[in-house]
């Protein structure tokens, strides 16, 4: 798709279950870093969103891009090609691909370089990775296995033993479940079964050797696994890696801190998952616990969309230094930093309230009447049953009257209607 915004085309709340957001640099916020032109073809957004490691892919956009570009043949670094260019990637970065590092460091180094003209938007497979410091830091991979949970938003998903019990039977010779419980297998186990990726692991094994041959080539090691010198990568570089990532200086954590969860440029709206009845003005609480809640938890409304805007923001904000303070389980293994932000991109905590992961890609036609009763129904099974995990399924409504009104409400005339596709693209 291609296509430009202009001051008398109507702005939209763009979402895609990844679309949009405005961040801000470490120490600068910036909720609208220019206003609507009034003259067509002022400027132009690009976007692009869910690589997910992919750099392949990322390469092929950038090269049909107006507006993005390498800064050399090395394509080491990025830049804005004219005046008038700005960029919105969608979040989503890791996970499939074997360039998830290489992606995170090359949209941070453009961050920087055009602090108020491009945006990085935090989405489910960018938040969820804060789970790896207290996941598989020493204290908790000393628990038992038979002791951790299965994942509380999938039922059907095998438990860490049951996972530890199939390695076993495949490894034979005797293996147990405990003799084959390490770091790497608890690693592969989140990956494959509660982070949704399950060739992560041998795609970030991949990464690190690409780095690491790069490294040597020009006295630098590169990516986190440490090392050197072409070695092959081993298991435990791997976890060491996957955990670095997250830690301050990291590549994923200096993402999230250049990076928002919604944001206004111009009069258009960006917001990773979908804007809906549910989520529209709703800023969870701090308090807010990484679980699946008989009941709502504490959160509040706001009433215009700026105010919404820098709430969300400054909730990432408090998270990310609650998580920085606090990377493990507390003694009880009961709670840890950042619960409010893993909580924030998961239906079931949230309550069907998560603007990172409602999306308006499930649940079928989704603008019908029968859609509409699904919505209903979730909400009354939740209530019923007190559990949310009813809101799974649920697809959001892009066309509901009632949320349009309240974009377009204030803010020198808000923001108008809510789409599930960008508006202002390339």
């Amino acid at each position: 798709r291609r296509s430009r915004q202009t001051s008398g085309a109507p702005a939209h709340a763009l979402s895609a279950s990844g679309v949009g957001a405005l961040s801000s640099d470490a120490h600068m916020r910036v909720r609208t870093p220019f206003r609507c032109s009034p003259h067509p073809c002022e400027y132009e957004i690009a976007f692009v969103s869910d690589v997910e490691g992919d750099l392949d892919y990322f390469n092929r956009w950038v090269a049909g891009s107006r507006c993005v570009a390498y800064t050399g043949s090395d394509e080491a670094a990025l830049t804005l090609t004219h005046a008038r260019a700005y960029f919105v990637y969608g979040g989503d970065v890791p996970d499939h691909g074997r360039g998830s590092e290489q992606l995170l460091r090359l949209l941070v180094g453009l961050k920087r370089a055009f602090p108020r003209r491009v945006a990085l938007l935090v989405g489910n497979r960018d938040l969820n990775k804060l789970r790896l410091t207290s996941e598989c830091a020493p204290s908790d991979l000393a628990r038992p296995h038979w002791s951790i949970p299965a994942p509380h938003w999938d039922p059907s998903a095998p438990t860490l033993s049951q996972h530890l019990e199939q390695v076993a039977a495949a490894r034979g010779g005797g293996a147990t479940a405990e003799s084959c419980d390490c770091a790497a297998e608890r690693l592969r186990w989140m990956y494959d079964n509660t982070l949704g990726c399950p060739a992560t692991f041998e795609a970030r094994r991949a990464e690190l050797a690409a780095l690491r041959s790069v490294g040597s080539a020009t006295g630098d090691n590169g990516g986190g696994g440490g090392g050197g010198g072409g070695a092959a990568v081993s298991d435990e570089e791997v976890v060491a890696a996957a955990v670095a990532d997250v830690m301050p200086g990291g590549a994923m954590s200096n993402y999230l801190r250049h990076a928002c969860v919604a944001a206004v440029f111009g009069q258009t709206l960006f917001a990773h998952g979908a804007v809906d009845a549910r989520t529209a003005g709703y800023v969870p609480d701090d308090s807010t616990r990484f679980c699946l809640p008989a009941a709502p938890q504490a959160g509040r409304m706001v009433d215009s969309v700026s105010e919404w805007v820098d709430a969300l923001n400054g909730l990432l904000e408090r998270g990310l230094a609650d998580h920085a303070a606090r990377p493990e389980w507390d003694a009880e293994r009961a709670t840890r930093g950042g619960e409010v932000l893993l909580a924030l991109q998961n239906r079931d905590a949230m309550w069907g309230r998560s603007i990172v992961s409602n999306s308006y890609a499930d649940g079928g036609c989704i603008t019908t009447e029968s859609a509409a009763c699904v919505r209903e129904a979730a909400l009354a099974d939740a209530e019923a049953r007190a559990d949310p995990s009813a809101f799974a399924a649920v697809a959001s409504d892009p066309l509901d009257a009632g949320v349009a009104a309240w974009l377009r409400s204030g803010d020198e005339g808000g923001v108008n209607s809510v789409s599930s596709h960008p508006h202002c693209c390339e």
